[in-house]
This record gives structure tokens, sequence and C-alpha cells, in this order.
């Protein structure tokens, strides 16, 4: 690196906005329309709502030719088909800002509304056509928004052990129990942003819950919040197949009930990222890099739920057992250069 560089200061803007269907009433908390909460069984219908799903983007730039957009979106996924129409939709943006990626994830909470088709009745799509315009809508609007309160700044990076609380479901055991921080801290004092990933699904709501939720990341993030007034984002990490967290258990040894539970979950690995004391800085030096490739399509199920259209993602001609293929994305971002992180 540079001394010089050193010397100089990331620029960087967030923004954030809300996926709350047309069919949700505050008041008495229900939905006028069938939504189904996605990640557990068929036919789950939403009934209420814990918290809200989000949509978080963030403008990171280093100063010298590289910029990007981290979209962070609280649902169990969504298809590369749709994600390329909201690409799509902001090619004009993207080249007046000189934009060289808009990387989007979603935080994969399994009390969401189903965004993939998967959990409506067997063999029935399970999205809705109105919400899913939404968090396209919702998503594009939040990107440009995340480029209009640009501040310049330094960024660290941290990590910190969150002991026992993750469990894999399967062998073999193996996960990750470290919680990472990028924090953005801005040089004219204002709240900053933190961007967290952590390897555990968010479901600490568990099966039974019908309640649409973020799960522990909003609860993370409001406690962070709270303690720093910096804003957040959640990228959910190697998560597997399948690591979740314990549910926790009270001074008596009972398990928490879940909506309990949910919150004391989020507020312990809050705990955590706030007590990173190894901090290193990452200075202005950022690169990005995408392939898109091709995955042998050969789950015969899946393959006649896209032809049915109960899925978004479309199959085209490749190699598998049905001379099918699904085309998806690998994308590796560095920060900080030769002496920063790499992010996969």
């Amino acid at each position: 690196m540079d001394k010089d560089r050193k010397e100089e200061l990331w620029n960087v803007g967030f923004a954030c906005g809300e996926l709350i269907p047309d069919g949700y009433d505050a008041v008495s908390d229900t939905y006028s329309e069938v939504y189904y909460v996605a990640g557990y069984k068929n036919d789950h219908h939403a009934t209420a709502m814990l918290d809200p799903q989000l949509v978080r983007a963030s403008y990171i730039s280093d100063g010298i030719g590289c910029n990007i957009v981290l979209v962070s979106i609280d649902c169990i996924g969504i298809s590369k088909t749709d994600l390329d129409r909201i690409k799509d939709d902001l090619k004009g943006f993207v080249r007046d800002n000189n934009i060289d990626a808009i990387h989007i994830a979603s935080t994969h909470t399994h009390a969401g509304i189903d965004t993939l088709g998967l959990w409506g009745p067997i063999g029935i799509d399970g999205k809705n056509s109105a919400f899913m315009e939404k968090i396209a809508e919702v998503t594009k609007e939040t990107i440009v928004r995340s480029c209009e309160n640009i501040r310049q700044g330094r960024m660290y990076f941290g990590y910190a052990d969150t002991g026992k609380i993750q469990r894999d479901s399967r062998y073999p055991e193996i996960y990750d129990k470290n919680i990472y921080r990028i924090r953005f801290a801005p040089e004219d004092g204002s709240k900053g942003l933190e961007i967290i990933s952590y390897d555990a699904h968010a479901e600490s709501l568990r099966s039974e819950n019908t309640k649409v939720s973020a799960d522990y990341p909003c609860y993370m993030g409001r406690k962070i919040k709270d303690e720093t007034g910096n804003e957040f984002m959640f990228f959910a990490g190697a998560v597997g197949g399948l690591i979740m967290t314990h549910v926790l258990k009270d001074e008596r040894g009972l398990e928490y009930p879940y909506e309990t539970n949910v919150i004391k979950t989020g507020e312990y690995l809050a705990d955590c990222v706030l007590s990173i004391d190894n901090e290193r800085e990452l200075y202005p030096d950022l690169s990005t890099d995408t392939e898109v490739f091709d995955v042998p399509l050969d789950n015969q199920l899946f393959a006649t739920m896209s032809f049915l259209g109960v899925l978004s993602a479309k199959a085209v001609r490749g190699e598998g057992r049905y001379s099918l293929a699904l085309r998806t994305e690998a994308s590796l971002l560095n920060l900080g250069g030769e002496e920063g992180i790499n992010i996969a």
C-alpha cells in the first residue's frame, strides 16, 4: 500500500427501505391477502408481523476508480432472474454514476414472505406478484438513495468469538464461531455503518412461527444502533446445511418462547459485535470481479417447477441429465488491497 493512500478516505453512503406488503393492516396486525412464510413447510400462512422486512444498501468507493453498491434484503432468497431485472432497470443509473457492480444478497430469514415460490401449496407458486414488484421497486429506490448521502471516512475490520451459541444439525459439524464486522467511521463525526457477517441461518423463531420477521438480524441491528447510533447491514455467512443458533435458556434452564428467543439471540450477537477489540484499518483500495457460469440441472422437480412458472429461475441449455442448466454467478470483493480482506 502506498503511504499516501493511507491518508485518503473511503466514500460511503447508506439507505434503508421497508418491505411491507399492501395487504398488511398495522392497526389489526393482519393481512388482507394470503402470504406464505418461507423456509419450512408448504401452505404456511403469515398471520401477523413481528418486525418488518427491510432492504439496506451501501455505496462504497475507494475514491480512485472503483465504486460498488452492496444490498442486503431481508428474505429467504431471490432468483438471479429477478435480480437481473432489478439491475437491468438501473443500467442508466449505473452508467451515470460510474458504478462497477451491484451485489445483492438475501439475509436468508426463514420468517419472511415467500420470494422464491417454494412455500405455497404443493405445486402452486407461493410468491405474491405485487409483493415481488414492491421488492424490486424498493430495492431500486434504496440503491439510488444510498448514492445520495455519501460521506468520507475510515473503515475498520474486526471479529469476535460467539461462543457456543451455534449448532450444526448435519455431519460433519464444521462451522466458524466468529462474527465479522466491517465498520465505517465518518470523518465528520456523524454516525457510521456496521456491516456484519455470521454463519447461522436466520431461523431463531423456528417452524411454529407464523409472523413475518427478519429474525435475529433485526434485533442484532436494533441493539447495535441503540448502543452506537450506527446503521447496520447483515450478510449471511457460510450457513451450510444446516448451521443455526440454539434456543437460548433462562436462569432456570428452560428454553425461552420463540418470540423471546429471537430477541435474546439478536441481542447476544450484538453484544459479541460490540465487544470487538481487534480492529485493523482497511485503507481505500477496492476491487470486484464476477464470474457468470452454468450449473447442470439434474433435479427433475426443480426443472418441472421452473417450466410451469412456479419458480422464476429459468433453465438454460446445458450439460445436465436433461440437457439443462441454471445460470448463476460468483463474485469476489476485496477491501483494502493486499493488506485487506477478500469476500466471496
